[in-house]
């Protein structure tokens, strides 16, 4: 997703889809979906998102019910069975090339990186519930915030820095939109 809006299609910029990803990570439920229901909502408002929503859900949906039709008409199918192993591999494989992809992105310097790893580490290995990670992570950038330290200060916030760093003054409706103006927009 990131390498086809922000890459390829410059339909939207690089911290204003960091920052839609970790808005949409904190909300409950499937957060690509959410992503792309909000960059759809962002480009096109309602019909948009519905868009989006809807088309991001379509595929899997299909693919979903020709497998149940094919399990349901001819019962224990090998040959579907050894796709789904195949397609564990596949997914997993996915997973960690967006995880690195993003993580590089995100993860600017060692702190974000150790508290990224202590992160993984309480919610994997101490099954330590995932808003008490959250919380943890938001008062250690606080506090690291609060006393000034570089570490803590990455842009793309809503205050005058972030406002030079995210050029969306402009509703993105408007035909002067500088997201959906395409690759000529300010800061691309």
């Amino acid at each position: 997703m990131h390498r086809i809006l922000v890459e390829e299609k410059r339909w939207i910029g690089e911290n204003r889809f960091l920052h839609a990803l970790n808005y949409c990570m904190l909300l409950p439920g499937p957060e690509a979906q959410q992503l792309a229901i909000y960059i759809g909502w962002l480009m096109h408002r309602t019909k948009g998102g519905l868009l989006a929503g809807t088309l991001f859900v379509l595929p899997g949906f299909l693919a979903i019910l020709a497998l149940s039709y094919l399990y349901a008409a001819l019962g224990n199918v090998g040959m579907v069975e050894g796709l789904f192993f195949g397609l564990k591999a596949a997914v997993l494989a996915i997973v960690i090339n967006a995880v690195v992809r993003i993580g590089k992105r995100a993860l600017r310097n060692n702190v974000m990186l150790g508290i990224a790893a202590a992160a993984f580490i309480a919610i994997f290995f101490f099954d330590i519930a995932f808003p008490l990670i959250i919380l943890g992570a938001a008062l250690i950038g606080f506090v690291g915030g609060k006393a000034g330290s570089p570490l803590f200060r990455v842009g793309g916030g809503h205050g005058a820095e972030g406002r030079a760093a995210w050029p969306t003054a402009t509703p993105c409706w408007a035909p002067n939109c500088p997201i959906t103006r395409g690759p000529t927009a300010p800061g691309r």
